[in-house]
């Protein structure tokens, strides 16, 4: 078991995010994009869409993120969040209607993927980053852990190319996302995530053997610089990213995302 490092965690470091807007927002349900979750949390506790929650689409995000500093040393993180979804018996408690959840999440480091689910009910998973200068871009590609037994590396699930932009940087904080204009644009979505209670992987080695209990409310805080950045696909063909099975495939709108360096605190969850 790796080192227990309870909440709050102060975490700094320089991050990539992209909207995803191909599932528009609907009051009614929408199947999940495939891949969303994993097996692991695919029709258990650890799936919103099950015991009466539902998807209704809405502004999606990808996040990759290289933490400098954590509670736990420095990581690596690939974040799915496919959109907002909609849980009654978390939303009579919390008085927001709809929620963001991440729903598929890895980590280059088993005592970030133990906490994470401990501590938040994130659904951490154990993968393999790697990080390569090309000229003015960044090639990142993430693949499942390569085995001890193979002697041929695992194809990544996700790759692309990230290139920072020549516009200035913006100082940018998550209390903007608060601001009442922006929750209506966002479907009443407040900055905090919703994650439901994790089953546990009956591999006793497994980084995902930790569970976590009851639905926790989580708002993190954070607050830095932001630029733009370009996302093209690190391999041939349409400029779709993910295989559909280890992570969901997705399409940036206009291949433009945000770069962040940031320092960010997340703090002890709310249990429901």
């Amino acid at each position: 078991m790796a080192k227990v490092a309870p909440a709050p965690w102060t975490l700094t470091g320089v991050g990539y995010s992209f909207l995803l807007l191909s599932t528009p927002f609907s009051p009614s349900p929408l199947p999940l994009p495939e891949a969303s979750y994993a097996p692991l949390e695919k029709g258990s506790s650890g799936d919103l869409t099950e015991g009466g929650g539902s998807f209704h689409g809405g502004v999606g995000v990808v996040m990759l993120i290289r933490y400098e500093s954590s509670d736990v040393g420095p990581y690596d993180e690939l974040i799915y969040m496919p959109g907002v979804f909609k849980v009654p018996s978390v939303a009579e408690l919390t008085k927001d209607e709809f929620h963001k959840s991440i729903t598929r999440i890895y980590v280059s480091t088993k005592e970030s993927a133990e906490n994470g689910r401990r501590n938040w009910g994130i659904p951490k998973h154990l993968a393999s980053f790697d990080f390569t200068s090309v000229g003015r871009s960044t090639l990142i590609t993430v693949s499942t852990p390569s085995s001890p037994t193979s002697s041929t590396p695992p194809k990544p699930f996700f790759s692309a190319f990230i290139t920072p932009s020549f516009l200035p940087s913006l100082p940018i904080s998550t209390s903007l996302f608060s601001a009442p204009i922006i929750r209506s644009l966002l479907k009443g979505w407040e900055a905090s995530l919703i994650q439901p209670p994790l089953p546990a992987s009956s591999s006793p080695s497994a980084a995902e053997e930790t569970s976590s209990e009851g639905y926790r409310v989580v708002k993190p805080d954070s607050s830095g610089w932001a630029k733009g950045c370009y996302i093209k696909k690190g391999e041939g063909g349409e400029e779709e990213f993910g295989d559909g099975v280890g992570f969901p495939k997705f399409k940036v709108k206009g291949g433009m995302g945000v770069e962040l360096r940031f320092r960010m605190t997340f703090p002890v969850a709310e249990v429901l």
